[in-house]
């Protein structure tokens, strides 16, 4: 999504995505954070990396269990951020390109119309 419209992917290094994993027969919660980078080959595809974040022993004491909902809510609090700003980045780049069209004229033969050009008769 980061490169939509963009000449080459953009690989920043930076993770935008968070994943999480929950153990019920230890309660462990623990989340981690992915990002892409460039391929080794130049037709090759883009590696995935994935780095633990954190970890918390939900089942441990109640100060544990809150720490561990408040980072989850936390990191879909952040990605859907990041997820926002990049749709709307994406949506800029759709409607600058959208403008640069060029405009079709009445002639044009694949112009979709919702309306006739034809005359409107009624009957009794």
């Amino acid at each position: 999504m980061q490169s939509f419209g963009q000449e080459w992917y953009i690989y920043d290094g930076n993770a935008y995505t968070i994943a999480s994993t929950s153990y019920s027969g230890t309660g462990t919660l623990q989340m981690f954070t992915m990002h892409p980078t460039k391929p080794v080959e130049l037709a090759g595809r883009p590696q995935y990396h994935m780095n633990q974040l954190t970890a918390f022993a939900m089942a441990a004491n109640l100060d544990s269990c809150r720490d561990g909902v408040r980072a989850y809510k936390n990191g879909q609090d952040l990605v859907k951020e990041y997820r926002d700003a990049a749709i709307a980045r994406a949506n800029e780049t759709a409607n600058a390109k959208y403008e640069e069209a060029p405009v079709t004229t009445p002639a044009d033969p694949y112009r979709v119309s919702f309306t006739s050009g034809s005359p409107v008769s009624t009957q009794n």
